[in-house]
């Protein structure tokens, strides 16, 4: 309400009232002549006084008194004895006038009620309880009558209804099943109806809830056997990570077995980087902590897509932990799941329990060594020229042979290797090769005659993967012009390089090396007048190697501006080569297996596709388009059917979401391949498709069935994320304790309420109905008696 609505309203009230009293004044013939303006100027000044006062209780007053007016004017101008009426009917008129009046003012006057009281506000308590099938096993197995889950959490709950009522009187407790949507509960009973046991996203959608005062919840009070069977265990973990940040205690109430009662472990998360190098090798801890194993061997796995690594460990007594240590490395770039399994032996029931991680495995800035001799000129203009673009990382390592350096062990963690005319141990020649066959380190053999056809500078393995032989006899330099072959000119070191075809008019090198056969893959780029070699290449293993019989490239920049331009591209798109950083797609399920019940209840199978790589090979300026298709792996089909599934582009990747994203698909049991095609569209080159594929399994397997049942260490290690801010497990024997705890101090809080009615916003109908039938009964009432 505004400030000028505000004087308006008592002054119109005290103006309604004069016009009121003024009336009878100005009657002919009314008795009191002289006196008939003292009360309309005792009513003014009174008036003007409130109105001037500005008070609450000056208004009421004001309003007090304009009633008073209204009527004092229906029964002064109804008792006129010159009206030929009855008293009844004087009466009569005069009331209907003035109520009227009154009901008039108090549509003008707007008064106003206000209220104001306490009431207690409580904390939102949600109560999640878990309905899943886990919940109706029988965990003892002394005879059939044992108590299934359900109902020992039932007894529980029941023996504590006092405290349960308690506690609602304390707290605002919302009861919701285990499910997504959050579906609502009427009671604390446990009954095993639900197919699946979702707690991560259960944890999420509770922690959304609000009170009535718009604040989160005071704790989420969680009763569940922890059997995640929908998102990846580690995932629980994750979402009480969650609840800490938002300072939502976890109260977690463990209902299954003890780890005493069946055979069975605990995996611990992976604790991994979530981004690693192409080049970095991970070492992976799988921890599990055994019960009821002592003297069994059991089988650990752990995997990229394919297994990696596998050995048996064997457990010496019923509780213990035993840990598996890996070194691994990523077996390309892009987004990859490593996964950590550990089977029970078949006399223990054969359960398999694992854990997972999902790895960006990225291509980072390469890393370049320069092993040379001494400073030389060509070392300058190679410096230089790899420099000059920051995805490069170089490292320069000078080894006079008068002074050995130290013997370098880091081979692979460079992704290129360039080497001068050095003289290398036999360890380190082998530490080499390894490196280019299995970490996939590209080598340049660039030491010219000197490193290749001295024969005081034994090259060792290195013949094993050289493209070509080596000639181990003293040879002479001489001029060589570079040329092209057949295999030039659709080559990625020499992409964009070639003007119509050919070469530019470059100046000629210092060389001669010369080379023996040469293998059978290998290739050769360029090649002098005589047609002899000067740069063949070969990949190796997951590496890459090149060998080059010139001396010394930096005559070409020298030769010209232009020049200089090319052989600083030459050298990048060679280096990016020899690092073999290829572009390469992707796909990527967000689980491995999936049960057929659990999508059928509308689990989506989240999935991830993408290139890598795509900044290498002139892919800069590339227009990418992608494809997925999914296909049943049929034993007896040669040719399975596949089928389209829609697409969405979220920057550099693309995202699809199975089944429901593709109408009619029917995902039953079995094996699923996932099969990604990504298309460059380039302008000056064909277009380059990269293809990749994965898979997934479904289960037709009762995820409730599906062991482990019950994994009370989970809700373990999720409440103890929060437990700086209040949260904990306990056992179901120790719910009262809980129940007791939550209620040992009065968590309400005192809020004031005030409301305010205005009878004209209330009632607005009412009261121009009232004031219409009131008139109309006065003018019948009128017309009766013969009055106008």
């Amino acid at each position: 309400m505004n400030t000028g609505f505000v004087v308006l309203q008592p002054i119109l009230l005290a103006g309604a009232g004069g016009v009121f009293l003024l009336l009878p004044a100005l009657v002919p013939g009314a008795r009191g002549h002289r006196r008939r303006w003292l009360l309309p100027a005792a009513y003014a000044l009174l008036a003007t006084l409130l109105v001037l006062s500005g008070r609450p209780l000056a208004h009421a007053l004001l309003m007090l008194l304009a009633v008073a007016a209204a009527v004092y004017f229906a029964v002064v101008y109804y008792a006129r004895p010159r009206l030929p009426l009855r008293p009844a009917t004087r009466w009569a008129c005069g009331l209907c006038r003035a109520l009227a009046l009154v009901f008039l003012l108090l549509l003008l006057g707007r008064p106003a009620w206000n209220s104001e009281f306490q009431e207690w506000h409580r904390p939102l308590l949600v109560a999640l309880l878990d309905q899943s099938g886990s919940i109706g096993l029988r965990d003892q197995t002394a005879g059939r009558d044992a108590p299934t889950r359900a109902e020992q959490a039932n007894a529980a709950l029941g023996g504590q209804a006092a405290a349960l009522g308690g506690l609602e009187t304390y707290y605002d407790v919302r009861r919701m099943a285990l499910d997504p949507q959050g579906r609502p509960l009427d009671t604390w009973k446990l009954e095993p109806r639900d197919k699946r046991t979702p707690i991560a996203a259960s944890l999420r959608r509770a922690a959304l809830q609000r009170s009535s005062l718009g604040q989160t919840p005071a704790g989420l009070l969680l009763l569940t056997d922890g059997a995640e069977n929908v998102a990846d265990p580690a995932a629980v973990v994750t979402a009480g990570q969650a609840l800490a940040q938002r300072e939502i205690p976890l109260l977690a109430v463990g209902v299954g077995p003890g780890p005493e009662q069946t055979p069975g472990m605990l995996l611990e998360p992976l604790a991994l980087p979530g981004e690693i190098g192409l080049r970095d090798e991970l070492a992976v801890d799988l921890v599990a902590h055994t019960f009821g194993c002592g003297g069994e061997s059991l089988l650990v796995e752990l995997e990229w897509d394919e297994p990696e690594q596998t050995r048996r460990v064997r457990v010496a007594r019923d509780r213990e932990t035993i840990r598996s240590s890996f070194r691994v490395l990523p077996p390309r770039a892009g987004l990859l799941r490593l996964t950590g399994r550990v089977q029970l032996p078949d006399t223990l029931g054969g359960d398999l329990f694992e854990t997972s991680q999902v790895i960006q495995v990225r291509n980072e800035t390469m890393r370049v060594l320069l092993l040379m001799r001494q400073p030389s000129s060509e070392l300058a203009f190679l410096t230089r020229a790899l420099r000059s673009d920051p995805r490069f990382e170089l490292t320069v390592d000078l080894r006079p042979v008068e002074h050995p350096a130290a013997a370098r062990d880091d081979w692979h963690s460079f992704d290129v290797v360039i080497l001068g005319r050095v003289r290398l141990t036999r360890a380190e020649t082998a530490e080499l090769v390894t490196a280019v066959r299995t970490h996939g380190t590209g080598l340049l053999l660039a030491g010219g005659r000197r490193l290749l056809n001295d024969p005081e500078i034994p090259l060792g393995d290195l013949a094993d993967i050289s493209p070509a032989g080596f000639l181990l006899r003293n040879t002479r330099p001489r001029p060589v012009r570079a040329g092209l072959t057949r295999r030039s000119a659709g080559h990625e070191v020499l992409a964009g390089l070639l003007e119509n075809g050919r070469l530019p008019d470059l100046p000629p090198l210092a060389g001669g090396a010369e080379l023996g056969s040469r293998r059978q893959l290998a290739e050769t780029l360029l090649v002098d007048e005589r047609g002899d070699p000067l740069l063949v290449v070969q990949e190796i293993g997951r590496g890459r190697c090149g060998v080059a019989t010139w001396e010394a490239t930096w005559p070409w920049a020298l030769a010209s501006d232009a020049g200089r331009a090319w052989h600083r591209q030459f050298w990048q798109q060679f280096s990016v080569w020899l690092a073999n950083r290829r572009p390469q797609g992707w796909v990527l399920p967000d689980q491995a297996r999936y049960a057929v019940d659990s999508l059928a209840g509308g689990q989506q199978i989240e999935i991830r596709a993408g290139v890598t790589g795509s900044e290498s090979g002139g892919l800069r300026q590339a227009r990418w388009t992608g494809r997925l298709e999914l296909a049943r792996v049929d034993q007896a089909a040669t040719q399975p059917a596949t089928v389209p599934i829609p697409l969405t582009r979220d920057g550099p990747r693309w995202t699809a979401a199975l089944p429901r994203a593709v109408p009619g698909l029917d995902l039953d049991a079995g094996a699923w391949r996932l099969k990604w095609t990504a298309t460059a569209e380039l302008p000056d080159r064909e277009p380059l498709t990269l293809t990749a594929e994965s898979g997934f399994f479904v289960e037709r397997i009762d995820p409730e069935l599906r062991s482990p049942t019950a994994n009370l260490g989970l809700l373990r290690r999720a409440a103890e994320q929060t437990a700086e801010v209040g949260g904990r497990y306990v056992d179901l024997d120790d719910l009262g304790m809980l129940l007791g705890d939550l209620m040992r101090t009065d968590p309400r809080e005192s809020v004031t309420r005030r409301t305010q009615r205005i009878a004209s916003e209330a009632y607005p109908w009412w009261l121009w109905g009232a004031v219409v039938l009131l008139l109309s009964g006065e003018w019948v009432l009128r017309k009766r008696a013969g009055l106008p």
